[in-house]
């Protein structure tokens, strides 16, 4: 980031929460979003496809976790609170000014995109032939 913003490297990709706020300070010129469609956050930024990279997608996420053997009931208490939490306009104005775009789910849904983007993110590890040492 220093270094993007200092001239010295010309172009990064980082998450929006990082690279907004210096960006609307005129300190970085923002070019694209990484998701597959605009984001509410920069609806004025297109997405990568838009500029004509095809087939890239990434998303940067936060997730909230509880210790194995957690009871239902007290998940369910929590993931409530989160849940009105995300939904409360001032946190979310609050959060779309740092550069986060907050989206609720389930535990269940969590897992299933948390499976999901595990099995996309092997695959391309897989396909680039990246090796772990």
């Amino acid at each position: 980031m220093v270094d993007t913003v200092g001239g010295q490297i010309q172009m990064m990709i980082a998450d929006a929460a990082t690279t907004l706020p210096l960006a609307r300070d005129g300190k970085l010129r923002a070019l694209a979003v990484s998701t597959s469609k605009r984001t509410d956050i920069a609806p004025d930024l297109p997405t990568l496809a838009e500029t004509g990279v095809k087939g890239y997608e990434m998303v940067a996420w936060f997730a909230s976790y509880a210790p194995a053997g957690t009871p239902d009931e007290v998940i369910k208490t929590l993931n409530q609170a989160f849940v009105k939490t995300l939904n409360d306009p001032k946190i979310v104005k609050n959060l779309q000014i740092q550069g986060i775009e907050a989206d609720a789910s389930t535990p269940e849904e969590l897992a299933q995109f948390q499976k999901a983007e595990t099995e996309k993110w092997v695959d391309i590890v897989a396909k680039a032939g990246v090796e772990v040492r």
